[in-house]
């Protein structure tokens, strides 16, 4: 395999994963939607910075590398955050 090849091998398998991270982000925003309900029904605030925290400390105690525990936490931080931004966009939409 030359190293053309060897790239484009890598890029499929780039798009492979990022096809996945994609279904799996999406899936994510299903459960937020449904988390949405059920907070705005019982009148609970949407972020909650302890259960946060807890999120990432549990990953951060799975995570087998090579990504750094600042990496991790960067990525899901972000994901956090477009999150409740998900959830309170609806809100205001309404």
């Amino acid at each position: 395999m030359n190293d053309d090849d060897t790239l484009g091998a890598l890029r499929g398998r780039f798009t492979q994963v990022n096809r996945r991270l994609l279904d799996d982000l999406n899936e994510r925003m299903r459960l937020i939607e449904e988390a949405r309900a059920y907070k705005i029904a019982r009148g609970l605030p949407f972020s909650d910075p302890s259960r946060q925290e807890q999120m990432i400390q549990d990953l951060l105690a799975a995570n087998p590398g090579p990504m750094s525990a600042a990496e991790l936490e960067e990525i899901f931080r972000a994901i956090f955050s477009v999150s409740l931004a998900h959830m309170q966009r609806d809100v205001h939409q309404e």
